[in-house]
């Protein structure tokens, strides 16, 4: 039976009298001041009321809880309705206020949800004449407490989410734009969250001046803030965000139905970024690691349960040539939490900081090249932190060469973290902002010594039945550019030792690991072990990549495969020889993962009666994001769940 559905005019304000069934993909029409809401805003309408420009976003689900996301068009403040009826939203968040430090964008949370419950909810700016946001729903995770009985004494519950990867938008190096109309249709109502394991984003739209944004982000005559002073290219790593979820209507519904955890990789930066904290490295790409990681932070990163991503610190220092302290009289250097790997970085400078472009039919006079950008700070670089010398000043190493009026930043490096559902603990990788690549360091690492080593006490403590691992990058299947003979420092094949250290570890964990990772733009799925398995998602917007080779020395399409050493089993992958056009390489995937752990078996009255499966299972599906056709699909058995190991 289809859905009762009103269409929304302008004249009701962007308020519903009837909505669709709950997780239905539902086309709402959008309010004309929302429609308006271009890069010209500013100066078309410079009294128009204060809207949400854009959002809502879900993050940060749970059983009883969930955020919200929103971006206003100037600073304001705003709450969420919500409530299990879209005509009666008589619960309340609390107020958050958006601030221009952070591209006026905040995010609150909704809390006493009842389990597996559809909310309808809508975000409503705090001013006489501001506009409300669209009313949309979503269904709040199930609880151990729904299921717990006799036959299910944990209180396991089934659960599903979705994941994805390298969302590229292009007219020429992308798969267009259905794939997330395709996901609202036929996996809104079958998951209960998202994993982006990503490039969200790729580099598009950051030449957006500060003075432009000031224009189109706050009331005139605002002063602008200390902090686009400093880094002035943060108002074109902001643009990006935005300028995807205007370019993408299904996007924006997807996102504000289903809750998302979201991973960075290379593209929420700079292409390929590594080695950020080399000193003496000092290519564009590692040094807009903290501005591109802050603008993340406030558009994407915010849904992940991470708290030190908040301690990016920026500053402007002057630098004097072989003097290697830096004084800052704005910061007292004695109460940032410089801990393990932290360095300072001295940033690129220059309108083209965070810019690439790649796209052959908008290709501009700025180089795709890391080194060709322009004009650059003479002292940027990455500079290790060896001492706090006083309240105000560092001590750094190797001193700058020259004199500089300088802006820098000291990153916040613990953007990984753990978060449980039910039975499963999933734990986020950082694989970029701590990576040494081979090709510059003796001592190669993709996570540095404190991640990895919160990540084996992670493993020891954990009493889940499965563990997904989320990593940017591949495991298994080598991330070589085509043609490619060198050191692959794309993926974890180029870091053995580090990848045997973490398999090791794996095993002796006893638990069932699923490695979901992504940036490889195919599809994969890789028997490690018995207990291990590797699940590459995506892409669902990139082009593919021809993975074999006409000779045969290639990856396989399937079958055994040595990876550097490593003996696997792949069971399928999208897969295109080498010559065949980029251009014709069309297989845009995404993965639905079930987690199966309990069956009704009701009892003589009709009851239900929840019963826990001896094992567990792990239903891993891929689909074509175009057609929605199911392409493959594997069943992992949990051998040893946690009742068998107490």
């Amino acid at each position: 039976m289809e859905s009762e559905t009103e269409r929304i005019t302008p004249e009701s304000g962007g308020r519903i009298s009837s909505v669709a069934s709950c997780r239905q993909p539902t086309v709402w029409f959008v309010p004309l001041v929302l429609l308006m809401a271009t890069a010209s805003t500013a100066e078309l309408m410079p009294e128009v009321a204060v809207y949400v420009s854009h959002g809502p976003v879900l993050g940060r689900l749970g059983a009883d809880s969930v955020g919200v996301w929103a971006r206003t068009a100037q600073p304001a403040a705003f709450h969420v309705r919500y409530g299990t009826n879209a005509r009666a939203l008589d619960s309340r968040s609390a107020t958050i206020a958006t601030v221009l430090e952070n591209d006026n964008t905040a995010w609150v949370r909704l809390e006493s949800l009842l389990p597996d419950t559809v909310y309808y909810y809508q975000v409503a700016v705090d001013t006489a004449d501001g506009v409300d946001s669209d009313i949309f729903h979503f269904r709040s995770l199930p609880s151990a407490k729904q299921k717990v009985g006799q036959l299910n004494p944990d209180g396991l519950f089934d659960f599903a989410f979705s994941a994805m990867s390298c969302a590229k938008q292009s007219p020429t190096m992308s798969q267009g734009a259905t794939q997330h109309a395709t996901l609202l249709r036929d996996a809104g109502d079958k998951v209960d969250f998202h994993l982006v394991l990503g490039d969200w984003i790729y580099e598009q739209d950051r030449r957006l001046e500060a003075s432009r944004w000031l224009i189109e982000s706050a009331p005139s005559g605002t002063t602008m803030p200390a902090l686009l002073q400093i880094v002035p290219s943060l108002a074109g790593a902001w643009q990006n965000y935005k300028t995807y979820y205007d370019n993408d209507r299904d996007l924006r519904q997807w996102h504000a139905t289903v809750a998302s955890i979201f991973i960075f990789d290379d593209h929420e930066v700079l292409n390929n970024f590594q080695n950020a904290t080399v000193p003496g490295h000092g290519a564009r790409d590692a040094l807009f690691r903290d501005p591109a990681l802050r603008a993340w932070r406030d558009y994407l990163g915010w849904s992940n349960p991470i708290t030190d991503m908040n301690r990016i610190h920026f500053g402007r220092a002057q630098l004097e040539s072989g003097r290697a302290l830096l004084t800052d009289p704005a910061v007292d250097f004695t109460k940032l939490a410089l801990h393990e790997g932290r360095t300072l970085h001295v940033h690129w400078g220059g309108p083209n900081a965070g810019y690439r472009n790649s796209d052959a039919e908008n290709r501009s006079a700025i180089s795709a090249s890391i080194e060709e950008a322009g004009p650059r700070d003479p002292n940027a670089s990455v500079y290790a932190i060896k001492r706090v010398v006083g309240d105000h000043m560092l001590e750094l190493k190797p001193a700058p060469a020259h004199d500089s009026d300088s802006s820098y930043s000291i990153g916040g490096l613990d953007y990984f973290f753990s978060q449980q559902f039910g039975n499963a603990e999933f734990i986020g990788l950082d694989t970029r902002s701590r990576r040494r690549s081979p090709q510059v360091s003796d001592e190669p690492t993709m996570l540095g010594e404190s991640q990895k080593g919160w990540l084996l006490r992670r493993l020891k403590e954990s009493d889940a039945d499965v563990v997904f691992v989320l990593s940017s990058v591949s495991f298994v299947i080598p991330h070589l550019s085509e043609g490619s003979t060198g050191i692959d420092d794309q993926s974890w094949t180029g870091y053995t030792r580090e990848r045997g250290e973490l398999l090791k570890a794996f095993e002796s964990s006893g638990k069932t690991v699923i490695l979901l990772t992504g940036d490889l733009h195919n599809a994969f799925s890789v028997q490690i072990s018995e207990r291990i398995w590797e699940f590459s998602v995506g892409p669902i917007g990139s082009l593919n990549r021809a993975t074999g080779r006409l000779d045969g020395t290639g990856v396989p399409s399937n079958g055994p495969y040595s990876s550097a050493g490593l003996d696997t089993t792949i069971g399928w992958s999208t897969h295109y020889l080498a010559d065949t056009p980029r251009k014709n390489r069309h297989t845009p995937t995404y993965a639905i993962v079930q987690m199966n752990n309990v069956f009704n078996s009701p009892d003589s009255k009709g009851n239900s009666r929840w019963v826990a499966f001896d094992k567990p299972q792990v239903v891993v599906q891929f689909y074509n994001a175009s057609t929605g056709r199911l392409l493959y699909a594997q069943s992992v058995l949990v051998e040893t769940p946690a009742s068998e190991r107490r």
